[in-house]
């Protein structure tokens, strides 16, 4: 498997999943639906995603604060993870990272992959990187995206000397 490992403590998951499921009910109370045709799983899905983005938190060591559920439904324009990186979570090791049309070019986009609480952080691209005509389908007849193979994905490494060098002005 290439990537990092990150194996979440059973208290990461605990958070993941009472997070997950509150941005899932709150999401179904305020009628949003995924805008993806992808049709929820009973919450399974923000779960998921919730523990992809701390396992991308604990890999970069950002400290993930408070989860206001709310405001990641409200603000969904901004990123996962310190409000710059966006998250992409499959739970088959061999995935590819999705990057819809709509998606910010500038934003680096990571690919999670595997299940709670062993997850691998594969890699990544700026949006704009995975925008690639080769890579465009819409599987199953939902809205066209972007499938990156990993092998043409950053190592995520280099995105993690990024982020050292934005927050504290060197890199390892």
């Amino acid at each position: 498997m290439n990537g990092q490992l990150v194996t979440l403590t059973p208290a990461e998951v605990e958070a993941a999943t009472e997070q997950g499921m509150a941005k899932h009910k709150n999401a179904r109370a305020l009628g949003l639906d995924n805008r993806h045709g992808f049709t929820p799983d009973n919450g399974r899905e923000d779960i998921e995603g919730r523990a992809a983005e701390l396992a991308v938190c604990k890999l970069f060591g950002i400290f993930p604060g408070a989860f206001d559920v709310t405001e990641s439904l409200i603000h969904r324009h901004e990123g996962d993870v310190d409000g710059c990186y966006e998250v992409r979570h499959s739970r088959l090791d061999s995935a590819c990272l999705i990057i819809r049309p709509g998606d910010c070019d500038k934003r680096p986009y990571i690919l999670v992959v595997g299940g709670i609480p062993n997850l691998y952080v594969v890699g990544w691209l700026y949006g704009a990187e995975g925008k690639d005509e080769r890579w465009l389908r819409n599987p199953g007849g939902r809205p066209p995206a972007y499938f990156v193979p990993q092998a043409a994905l950053r190592e995520i490494d280099q995105l993690i000397k990024l982020h050292l060098q934005r927050r504290f002005g060197g890199g390892q």
